[in-house]
């Protein structure tokens, strides 16, 4: 799963949409749909990623480093993966930039990107795969540049050659520039998927401002992997009709 959560500092127009009053539906959300992983983006240090972190800690466990410091300020592309299904061997942060080992900013973004990535042994098989979870810049040199990065990273990361998923909020549709290059060896679970659910909507809702709806969030697979299940969960949760101003996106793979 990949999920945009809306970071909780954000002021929004209508109350109801606020943090404080939509987290438990984001809860609700996790619990109904059980992800082995889930890759956040626009969860706060401080306040967001404790929050589910602590809420799941019986079922899941996680890494996340801030942003802004590779520590704990600002926001994280952090994952959560549940402890009775995955095994977590390895992990890190790089920056989408042109120093990646570090907090840095590059490619006229005014923001830091970075992507977060774990090497994961799935107990029913003690097959592995490479998972990476990402949130992209807002400029098209960011977009383009940004997932070269990602892309050059994978041999150093990855030298045993495990299957592959990306997950992320990217910015930009599935036919961008910036996916030219994976596209070769890589797929998008939207278009390649056996059984689709919601897959001609939107994944950012704007909160129901239909002006300004886009299909932005994506799960990347290696092309070794087989999509049985793509959802885009645009269901409301405790009475929100809207949990985020993103809709969780979900694939179902095997490899």
């Amino acid at each position: 799963m990949s999920f945009n959560v809306r970071q909780s500092k954000a002021k929004e127009v209508d109350p109801n949409n606020s943090w404080t009053n939509r987290k438990d539906a984001c809860l609700t959300m996790l619990r109904e749909t059980m992800p082995d992983v889930v890759g956040f983006q626009e969860v706060q240090m401080g306040d967001q990623w404790p929050f589910f972190r602590d809420s799941l800690r019986a079922s899941y466990d996680g890494y996340a480093i801030g942003r802004r410091d590779g520590k704990v300020k600002g926001e994280t592309s952090g994952f959560l993966y549940c402890l009775t299904k995955l095994t977590l061997l390895e992990h890190g942060t790089f920056w989408l930039s042109e120093t990646p080992e570090v907090p840095s900013l590059s490619f006229d973004e005014k923001y830091y990107r970075s992507a977060t990535w774990g090497v994961f042994k799935v107990a029913k098989s003690n097959r592995h795969f490479l998972y990476i979870n990402t949130h992209m810049g807002l400029t098209y040199k960011s977009q383009v540049e940004g997932f070269k990065v990602i892309l050059a990273k994978l041999s150093e990361i990855n030298p045993n050659g495990y299957p592959v998923v990306i997950t992320g909020d990217f910015n930009v549709p599935m036919d961008h520039d910036a996916f030219a290059t994976a596209r070769q060896t890589m797929n998008n679970a939207i278009e390649v998927a056996e059984k689709k659910v919601n897959a001609d909507g939107p994944t950012y809702n704007a909160w129901g401002n239909e002006h300004k709806y886009a299909v932005v969030d994506h799960i990347w697979l290696s092309k070794n992997v087989k999509c049985l299940l793509y959802v885009t969960d645009n269901k409301p949760y405790v009475g929100h009709e809207f949990i985020s101003d993103h809709f969780p996106v979900i694939a179902e793979f095997k490899f």
